[in-house]
């Protein structure tokens, strides 16, 4: 499994995937660190403490990311009895058919079906330019107005 090919293609995935929780996108990047440390073994295992401290995620919000995970198809787990540490396997985006111009070298790797978008006018896009000296002056005005207002309510308080 190469490492960097897998965080290109999840990044792709996840952009085609957006109901995947954050939860769930940071589990999955923590299991791969751990599978990275354990080099690359097709099964390791993590002890839930150490994802909850990784991810500061609580136990069940890990559970809930795992089940995600699983059901979205980028893990397999197995719980084991006891206080044994759970056993993951990470599910290589090259096996399950994706494929990023990352990946492959070829730019036509990623197809977007643009169809239904609609196109953006050069009227639409609305730019504003702001001289750098003017937007100084705005700031010294506004500090100036938040010195006054505090000089007022010293005043006031003192009547």
């Amino acid at each position: 499994m190469n490492y960097i090919e897998e965080m290109n293609a999840f990044n792709v995935w996840i952009i085609l995937h957006p109901e995947v929780s954050t939860s769930a996108q940071l589990l999955w990047y923590v299991l791969m660190h751990y599978n990275n440390t354990c080099s690359w073994k097709k099964q390791f295992s993590v002890p839930m403490s150490m994802l909850m401290t990784s991810t500061r995620l609580s136990e069940s919000s890990v559970k809930r990311a795992r089940i995600a995970l699983l059901k979205a198809g980028r893990i397999r787990y197995s719980v084991r009895p006891g206080k044994k540490a759970t056993v993951y396997e990470m599910i290589s985006m090259k096996e399950e058919g994706i494929v990023t111009s990352f990946l492959s070298g070829n730019s036509t790797a990623i197809t977007v079906d643009m169809s239904d978008s609609k196109e953006i006018d050069s009227e639409d896009i609305v730019s504003e330019e702001i001289d750098v000296a003017d937007a100084g002056n705005a700031n010294q005005r506004i500090l100036q107005n938040k010195d006054q207002n505090i000089s007022q309510n010293k005043d006031q308080s003192i009547l």
